[in-house]
């Protein structure tokens, strides 16, 4: 028989713990701090099972409204974010850089025949900008990005992003944590 405890990691006892103790027989880690520690620790790391999830998380932008009905604006974004950099800092341990909706392992998933069109290239992400309109990010409107469901990763993937806007296009971009439902309500009316 199979007993599923369903664990909160916002709520005591956290998920690595109660596996410690026995407690449980199998725990998923999305902490960067637990998995380093599972992968220093002598007993635990032989029983840690790494595996990459079949998701993909992205930035959706509203394309039927400036500045993202724009592809230039859009492509622009595309080509400012440092994707392996962003695994390799904020992202450590729990991602894998995405070019498609489909990850790797996926079936008719094609990362290497999309890789191009989604290529880390500041200069390109200036150049679409400037075409656009707003040149060194002159004249960008104010834009957020919402995170449905903050956690301690998805803020600093977020983050991450936000700083790799600033630095390659000159934009100003918030980060706010909205509220499942709210976010579901405010989707169908391109309220974001």
């Amino acid at each position: 028989r199979v007993v599923s405890k369903l664990l909160s990691p916002a709520a005591q006892p956290p998920m690595l713990s109660s596996y410690e103790a026995g407690d449980v027989d199998h725990v998923v880690l999305n902490n960067q701090a637990e998995i380093k520690r599972v992968k220093t620790d002598p007993v635990l790391r032989h029983q840690l099972d790494t595996y990459v999830e079949f998701g993909t998380t992205y930035l959706m932008m509203d394309t039927f409204n400036p500045p993202f009905n724009d592809p230039r604006v859009r492509q622009a974004f595309s080509h400012a974010i440092d994707k392996e950099a962003l695994i390799n800092s904020a992202l450590r341990e729990i991602a894998a850089p995405a070019a498609s909706m489909m990850p790797q392992g996926f079936p008719a998933a094609d990362p290497e025949g999309l890789a191009s069109i989604q290529r880390y290239d500041p200069v390109l992400a200036r150049q679409r900008l400037a075409e656009a309109g707003y040149p060194n990010g002159i004249g960008f409107p104010s834009v957020d990005i919402w995170l449905r469901q903050e956690t301690a990763v998805n803020r600093a993937g977020a983050e991450a992003v936000q700083a790799m806007l600033k630095q390659n296009l000159n934009i100003d971009v918030g980060v706010r944590n909205v509220e499942r439902k709210v976010f579901a309500e405010a989707l169908p009316t391109r309220e974001l």
